[in-house]
């Protein structure tokens, strides 16, 4: 699949997901190709992380198409998942480090997965060299208990790079930091683009992140999509729901705001 000559390595058509009488999305339709930072938001609860999760098997849509990396992962099995999930990976939001490994061996943990023949000389390699990429050379041996949480992300990342994925997902990388840890953050989201030619998708809601790392943004309001485009054009929308967003105006941030013009 192609986009204006660009490979679409990611593709939602018409993806449907409810919980319960909670509906998500009633039809969600997002290209994006290979190379590019593009960066999903909207308000909390929208369904920006649950977009991320489809990508890894972690959730199914209801209805619609899930396509990554030109296959359709809608009814994959956990057997079916493990080749896409070495060429897809993902950064959640706290990190996710196993508590009882120290950072060596969580970082190790997908290459023993995904490269079973790796000697251990291998792996150490590996994992310095990971390490390396996202400025924590030599901790090696730390549990994440004694990490901060700008350094869990960094391991997190490390971890998430370590079987050099095509593409990264995410999921709120910011959260939680402090504006020294975010910029970190957003250089290395930067960097990854550069030295591991990947593409990312990025979840947040920190206009200024997406700001600085995005190639494009993809605006999540009523269920659906209802714009694309690059930062600066986003930032020129008068799109409503958009610009109410970027602004930090409440009313008509939510559909079931009264009175608010819901962008359509």
């Amino acid at each position: 699949m192609q986009d204006n000559g660009r490979e679409i390595v990611i593709s939602f058509r018409g993806v449907r997901k409810a919980f319960g009488s909670n509906l998500v999305f009633s039809s969600l339709d997002l290209d994006i190709v290979r190379g590019e930072t593009i960066t999903i938001m909207g308000g909390s609860g929208m369904g920006k992380s649950v977009a991320l999760k489809f990508l890894v098997g972690l959730l199914k849509p209801d209805d619609g198409e899930v396509l990554v990396l030109g296959q359709r992962v809608n009814d994959f099995n956990e057997e079916e998942w493990l080749p896409t999930r070495r060429r897809v990976s993902m950064l959640f939001q706290s990190g996710a480090l196993f508590d009882s490994l120290n950072v060596r061996e969580n970082i190790a943990y997908p290459l023993r997965i995904h490269f079973p023949q790796m000697t251990e000389e291998e792996i150490s390699e590996k994992v310095a060299q990971k390490l390396t990429l996202v400025g924590l050379p030599g901790i090696e041996r730390m549990k994440p208990v004694d990490l901060s949480g700008g350094m869990k992300k960094r391991v997190g990342l490390a971890r998430a790079i370590a079987t050099e994925p095509e593409v990264i997902l995410w999921d709120e990388p910011t959260t939680g930091l402090d504006p020294i840890n975010t910029s970190r953050i957003n250089s290395l989201i930067r960097r990854m683009q550069e030295v591991l030619e990947c593409t990312s998708v990025v979840v947040t809601h920190d206009m200024a992140s997406a700001f600085t790392v995005s190639d494009r943004i993809a605006f999540l309001y009523d269920k659906r999509i209802v714009m694309v485009d690059t930062v600066e054009k986003v930032k020129e929308s008068e799109l409503p729901a958009v610009k109410n967003f970027i602004t930090g105006r409440f009313e008509g941030l939510y559909p079931e705001d009264k009175g608010a013009d819901h962008g359509k």
